[in-house]
C-alpha cells in the first residue's frame, strides 16, 4: 500500500467517511438531514468515478448494478440502502483496504463513542425498550443514542471489525485488544441486553484466536471459512422452512423466534425480481438481513450480492 493518497482515494473516503457519519450518529432514511449528507457523498462517489478509468466491460457492469439497484428503489417504496451498496461496491476499484478500513475505524469510533458518551450524559436521545428475556424476565433495555438496543450492540461489532481489520495485531499483541474489546462488549451488553450481539461478538474473537495461533492455515480450513457466508444465508433463509417440530422450537427460541418471523415471511408473501414495498399487507416484520435484501431489494439484487 502507497503512501500518498491520490486524488480519488481521497473522494471515495469522503463517500464512505460522510455515510459512516451519519449512521454513526444514528441518522437514518427519510430524515432530510440524512438525504442532505446522501447528496453530498454522492457528489464525491461521482468524483471517484469520473477521476478512475475503467474498462467498457466495468462500465457496462457498474451501469446493469446501478439500474437494477435503481429499479429495486422505485419497487420497494423508497428505499435508497440497495442503491448506496452499490455505490459502496462500484466504487472501491483502486482503494486500499486497509486504508479504507483504518477510515472507517476512525469515523465510526468517533461517532459510536460520542454517541454513547452524549447519552450517558443526558444530552443526547435514548431509546429505552422494556422485553422479555428469558429466564432474566422483564428487563430495560438501552441503546444508549442508537435507534435499538440491538443496533447499539450491532455497531459496537462493526466497530470492533474496523479495528481488527485496520490494525494487523499478531501473535501475543493480539490478546490485549482482544481483552479491551471483550470488556467492552459486557460493558454495551449490560445497556443493550442483545444475546444476539454478544454471540456474534464471541464468535468473531474466537475466530480471530483460532486464526492468529502459530500454525499455518491448511486448505480445508481456508474452505471452510469461504463457506461460512453461504451456511449463513442457507441457514436463515431454508432453515425455518425444513426444520420441523422440536428441532424448529428449539432454534427458533436461540435466535428470539427470527425463525417463526422467517417462515411466516417465506410462506406468505411472493418474491420479486426487483423488491417490493417494505409493509407489505397480512405480512410480518422481518428481523433477518438476508430475508430482508432477498425481498426488498429483489432476488436479482440478492443474487449479486
Amino acid at each position: 500500500m502507497t503512501k500518498e493518497v491520490t486524488l480519488k482515494e481521497l473522494c471515495y473516503y469522503m463517500f464512505f467517511g460522510i455515510l459512516a457519519f451519519a449512521k454513526g450518529i444514528g441518522l437514518y432514511d427519510g430524515q432530510k438531514i440524512f438525504v442532505a449528507f446522501l447528496l453530498v457523498a454522492g457528489v464525491f462517489w461521482m468524483l471517484k468515478i469520473c477521476l478512475t478509468k475503467h474498462t467498457l466491460k466495468e462500465w457496462l457492469l457498474m451501469g446493469f448494478l446501478l439500474l437494477i439497484a435503481g429499479l429495486s428503489y422505485l419497487n420497494n417504496g423508497g428505499d435508497k440502502s440497495p442503491v448506496i451498496a452499490v455505490m459502496v461496491v462500484v466504487g472501491m476499484k483502486d482503494i486500499p483496504l486497509k486504508r479504507l478500513f483504518k477510515v472507517g475505524a476512525a469515523i465510526w469510533g468517533c461517532t459510536f463513542v460520542g454517541t454513547v458518551t452524549a447519552s450517558l450524559l443526558g444530552i443526547w436521545p435514548t431509546v429505552e425498550l422494556v422485553h422479555d428475556k428469558g429466564f432474566l424476565g422483564y428487563v430495560v433495555r438501552d441503546s444508549l443514542g442508537m435507534t435499538h438496543p440491538n443496533v447499539l450492540h450491532i455497531s459496537y461489532l462493526v466497530l470492533i471489525g474496523y479495528l481488527f481489520l485496520a490494525f494487523d495485531w499478531k501473535g501475543k499483541a493480539i490478546m490485549k485488544p482482544i481483552l479491551l474489546s471483550l470488556l467492552g462488549s459486557v460493558y454495551i451488553f449490560i445497556y443493550s441486553l442483545s444475546y444476539t450481539g454478544f454471540l456474534f461478538f464471541i464468535a468473531y474473537v474466537i475466530l480471530i484466536v483460532y486464526f492468529n495461533l502459530p500454525r499455518k492455515i491448511t486448505k480445508g480450513e481456508e474452505i471452510l471459512v469461504q463457506c461460512l457466508m453461504p451456511f449463513c444465508v442457507l441457514f436463515s433463509l431454508v432453515g425455518p422452512l425444513v426444520l420441523k417440530g422440536r428441532a424448529f422450537e428449539i432454534v427458533n427460541k436461540m435466535v428470539n423466534t427470527r425463525f417463526w418471523l422467517s417462515r411466516n415471511y417465506l410462506t406468505t408473501v411472493k418474491l420479486r425480481l426487483l423488491g417490493q414495498p417494505m409493509f407489505v399487507e397480512g405480512s410480518y416484520s422481518i428481523d433477518n438481513s438476508y430475508l430482508y435484501c432477498l425481498y426488498y431489494y429483489g432476488v436479482i439484487l440478492f443474487a449479486c450480492f
